[in-house]
């Protein structure tokens, strides 16, 4: 099990020396503030990534069209010649 590149044995490492320098009752609620600000940047990240997504659509939706209208006078011109 790798978790962002760190395996098993170096999370309980980890746990192990927070639990040592924070103390077994502050360390429940540095926890839980933790896991609240994971929880809010990962929504927060959900949200911009949707954002950005809704943008690139509406913003290759009219390109779109201005090429295929582009195209079509450019062979209107060439039926001209």
């Amino acid at each position: 099990m790798d978790f962002f590149g760190i395996g098993p044995f170096e999370i309980l490492l980890i746990l192990l020396v927070a639990f040592i320098v924070v103390g077994p009752q502050r360390l429940l609620e540095v926890s839980r503030k933790v896991g609240t600000t994971v929880s809010d940047l990962s929504r927060s990240m959900s949200r911009l990534n949707e954002t950005v997504q809704k943008e690139m659509k509406e913003k290759t939706s009219p390109n779109a069209s201005n090429v295929k209208d582009t195209n079509q006078s450019d062979r209107q011109d060439k039926q001209q010649s």
